[in-house]
């Protein structure tokens, strides 16, 4: 049970009125700061406009709140008394919405969101109200609530639900945007409480009391009434339920191996051995995009930049050891996959300004092409950080730099970690530099470590997730960095800036002429071993927005957020493009982390995303395998009707392996390839394939995480890169993954570091039907 007692933030335990009463009574786990409780703008009501409530960039008229009164219960509870211009409707329910997000998050300077009080005898005094109930301080609060002695809605599974009470003013229902319930209040004066479920298509009936994961301390609160319900409303225990909502109303297909009789190819994945391919860089979590073929590149040519040059981040009290400033990568490659030459250019060295470029440079950006042009959003490091490579003697407080001199200066930080697989740090946390005398840099704090010619960073700002949107030509990118010309001018750099596109983990792909950019978090701050030191606020939506792009400017318009705070809770998925049984495009959000509280795990039920922008969730299916962003390869076949995507290794909740298919919530590495498919009839169904080979005897193959897949150009496909499988003849190599983490473990602990490495191996990928 989250509450504000473990420092991360008040929470809101219940929501309550009487019919005809112009008060809303909004009750809290803790004490808060008066001057934020009173702050009218923390505050929207507003009445239904007809649609999906789950869309909060659309709703009805306002209902105004004129005024709210504060008032400590005890040490453990506080109410927020809001008196409304006008009484609620009875039966009707309205949205509500409570402000949890800071200014650096929600883009609003004066944002004063509701945050915990009570001093130091409350933990979570000055930390910021859990609007999403997800146990990590900050996040809004949106919920529906209705009041009236008989209320009927239809909850997420699509059961008409019916609730009433015999006698007295009636009840309460608050429920989430999905639909489903969180709390129902029986007013005092009531006898009894009754309802009725008419069971929707393909659900269970079952009705639960109290959200699945994030629950209320009390689902259902009778005030002596008694209770009538039937037996398919099921309360739920202030724990929480063990399965992740919503529940699957059907057991999934256990995944079965891939044979000749159920899958109708086979992959063969080599490793490339080429010299150059030790020339190659080690990225992961980077932004991968490859130029059409032409003359001189007859299999066009593959762009990376951003990303990180190390494997899995720490989990250290210190950000700047967590995610080293050193490990960024600000680099642009460009690596010819015939043979495997490699030219490259820092964005330092580029005539693209820092304000620009230090986005381009970040981690887990969302990016989608379009033809040459290429969209990417977000992203998270510290901006302005400049690289410099040189010696460091243990006891010593000396820097002889070897090269990027002209980038420091005195009262930056310093960073550093020795590659993999040491992983040793060079500097304690929050090292400054002192004094520069000539190429000797003198720092506040000795090298722990003796190393040559090894690469630093050095920075003045805290880590951020970036609130840009950038457009650019791959074609033009890509010749700047060959020939040395003019960056900005040859790649038509633009770059717009919005807080709606602050997001990093998150998907970025184009639908029926809209983009758009599912789940992700906003983090602002270092990371400190478990959230952001100063804010980390998931997303939980699907933003869809058409971009305007002039080839000059960028601008968004016709701007949609649905929202889920349970279920759309997720990042660091695979977000995938689909052709569904309709012979229609979709996208699929396949896996994506973590489900809430200190044991989260991998996220399964498959998301959908329709061509009119609706979207479902298939909870009737619980993937198995990669559940974090991987490489990954869409296929159609269109004799059955079916889509199929293979994902390559990476982070996953099952292992298979010797035979065993084994639940591991630690979220191991695997090296086990395995396709999912959906059939005609939008059943799910994973295969397992031949794994991952390692790349020299006694290795592992845990590759793929945050790996990239570049298509073969010549394979038969749709525009939105999905391959055509009825359209393959004879063994084909359709392309090649690249780059990603790779683990010499199954399950890392301590120094990761050391078990883990930014890969650049590249491995061929031949698909031959059977």
């Amino acid at each position: 049970m989250f509450s504000s007692s473990d420092g991360n933030g008040p929470v809101l335990t219940a929501i309550t009125s009487t019919p005809g009463s112009r008060s809303l009574v909004l009750t809290f786990d803790g004490p808060l700061l008066a001057n934020t409780a009173t702050d009218l703008t923390n505050y929207r009501i507003t009445a239904p406009n007809g649609g999906n409530p789950q869309v909060v960039t659309s709703s009805g008229p306002p209902l105004r709140v004129v005024a709210a009164h504060y008032g400590d219960i005890s040490t453990t509870s506080s109410q927020v008394t809001l008196t409304l211009a006008r009484p609620l409707q009875q039966g009707t329910f309205y949205r509500i919405f409570v402000n949890g997000e800071l200014p650096i998050t929600n883009g609003n300077p004066a944002s004063n969101p509701l945050t915990g009080g009570g001093g130091s005898g409350n933990p979570s005094s000055g930390v910021t109200f859990d609007g999403d109930n997800d146990d990590t301080a900050c996040g809004n609060f949106y919920g529906l609530f209705a009041v009236g002695r008989r209320l009927a809605f239809t909850d997420f599974s699509g059961d008409r639900v019916v609730l009433a009470a015999t006698g007295g003013s009636g009840l309460n229902v608050w429920r989430e945007l999905n639909g489903d319930i969180d709390q129902v209040t029986v007013l005092p004066g009531a006898t009894a409480l009754s309802g009725s479920v008419v069971v929707g298509r393909g659900s269970s009936g079952t009705v639960p009391i109290g959200s699945v994961t994030i629950p209320v301390p009390s689902p259902l609160v009778l005030n002596g009434a008694a209770n009538q319900l039937p037996a398919s409303f099921v309360v739920v225990p202030s724990g929480g339920l063990a399965a992740p909502a919503p529940q699957p109303t059907a057991t999934s297909p256990t995944p079965v191996v891939a044979t000749s009789a159920n899958l109708p190819y086979t992959l063969n994945i080599t490793p490339v051995s080429s010299p150059g391919i030790a020339l190659l860089p080690g990225i992961q979590s980077g932004v991968y995009a490859q130029t059409a073929a032409s003359a001189a590149y007859p299999s066009g040519l593959w762009l990376v930049f951003g990303g990180r040059t190390n494997g899995l981040h720490n989990f250290s009290p210190s950000g700047e050891q967590s995610f080293p400033p050193s490990f960024q990568n600000g680099v642009i490659y460009v690596i010819n996959p015939v043979n495997w030459q490699v030219w490259s250019r820092p964005w330092s060295q580029t005539n693209v300004s820092a304000s620009i470029s230090s986005s381009l440079s970040s981690t887990n950006q969302a990016y989608y092409a379009n033809g040459d042009t290429l969209y990417m959003a977000g992203g998270y490091s510290v901006p302005d950080t400049v690289s410099f490579t040189g010696d460091v003697s243990s006891l010593s407080r000396d820097i002889t730099v070897t090269s990027g001199l002209e980038n420091l200066a005195v009262g930056r930080t310093v960073s550093g970690v020795l590659p993999f697989p040491s992983g040793e740090s060079i500097f304690l946390p929050g090292t400054k530099i002192t004094a520069i005398n000539g190429n000797t840099v003198t720092v506040s704090s000795a090298a722990v470590v003796n190393a040559t010619g090894v690469s630093m960073a050095a920075f003045n700002r805290n880590f951020a997730t970036y609130g840009t949107l950038t457009g650019l030509s791959i074609k033009g990118l890509a010749q700047a960095v060959i020939h040395g010309g003019d960056v900005a001018r040859l790649a038509r750099i633009r770059q717009m800036s919005d807080s709606r596109v602050a997001v990093t983990g998150g998907g970025l792909a184009a639908l029926n002429g809209r983009t758009y950019l599912a789940f992700g978090h906003n983090f602002q701050g270092g990371y400190n071993g478990a959230s952001a030191s100063i804010s980390q606020v998931y997303t939980s939506e699907v933003r869809s927005f058409r971009i305007i792009d002039n080839g000059r400017s960028l601008a968004i318009a016709n701007y949609r957020a649905v929202r889920d705070p349970v279920n759309f809770r997720r990042r660091d998925g695979n977000l995938v493009s689909f052709i569904g049984p309709d012979c229609q495009p979709q996208l699929a959000y396949l896996g994506g982390v973590f489900t809430p509280g200190s044991s989260g795990i991998g996220y399964q039920a498959p998301i959908l995303i329709g061509r009119d922008g609706r979207v479902r969730i298939d909870a009737a299916y619980q993937q198995f395998f990669s559940q974090y962003t991987t490489a990954n390869i869409p296929l159609y076949d269109s004799r059955t009707r079916s889509m199929h995507d293979v994902r390559m290794g990476g982070i996953s909740l099952y292992d298979y392996a010797n035979g065993q298919l084994t639940e591991d919530t630690e979220l191991p590495w695997i090296d086990d390839v395995t396709s999912l498919v959906r059939a005609r009839n939008g059943s799910f169904q994973e295969y397992i394939m031949s794994s991952i080979p390692a790349v020299t005897p006694g290795s592992t193959g845990n590759y793929g995480a945050n790996a990239a897949f570049f298509m073969n150009q010549a394979v038969p496909a749709t525009p939105r890169g999905i391959i055509l499988l009825s359209r393959l003849r004879g063994p084909t190599v359709v392309g090649y993954m690249f780059g990603g983490i790779y683990s010499t473990v199954s399950n890392t602990s301590s120094n990761t570091f050391r078990a883990t490495g930014a890969s650049n191996q590249v491995f061929q990928i031949t698909m031959t039907r059977t």
